[in-house]
């Protein structure tokens, strides 16, 4: 049951003005997606995602050998044997392969600011990540998943993000 009939089937009655509100919201909604494309693409940059970083052989690679280790989830953590495939795997993710067609392009790519020193300067080099914590309170991501970031004197960073 729709709920517009199901207000009117309890007697409840539409304010007047309803269509009027439906229809303004609907106009700024579509004004809004028009206007998606041109904000998206703005000074030449495209907006990627973390994926985009990532080579395909070697996403496909590593998630054939993340299966096999997760059959081995009878081990106990502090195994020889979980120690051994854990540093296997950390091994392949320190020396991750990245995507050469990446490099040197203007890019958006949404993550977390980590500062490499204490300055607080908008144009101190930071490390993009793609989630918080990644390399101070966790183990780091892949290599390819970070990006060092140096803020030229053209950067139009307002105020230097803090994770």
């Amino acid at each position: 049951m729709d709920c517009i009939r199901l207000l009117f089937e309890f007697g409840v009655a539409m304010p007047a003005n309803f269509h009027h509100f439906k229809r303004r919201h609907l106009l700024g909604f579509l004004g809004a997606m028009a206007a998606w494309p041109v904000w998206a693409e703005t000074e030449g940059y495209k907006t990627i995602d973390w994926n985009d970083l990532m080579p395909d052989p070697w996403v496909k690679e590593m998630t054939k050998e993340m299966a096999a280790i997760s059959k081995l989830s009878y081990l106990q953590d502090t195994s020889e044997e979980a120690n051994k495939a854990m540093g296997a795997i950390r091994k392949k993710l320190d020396e991750a392969p990245i995507v050469k067609a990446q490099l040197n392009k203007k890019v958006r790519l949404p993550g977390y600011a980590v500062p490499l020193d204490a300055d607080r300067s908008e144009k101190r080099e930071f490390l993009l990540v793609p989630y918080f914590g990644a390399c101070i309170h966790t183990p780091p991501p892949p290599a390819n998943q970070i990006v060092l970031v140096r803020p030229t004197a053209q950067s139009k960073i307002k105020k230097m993000p803090e994770s």
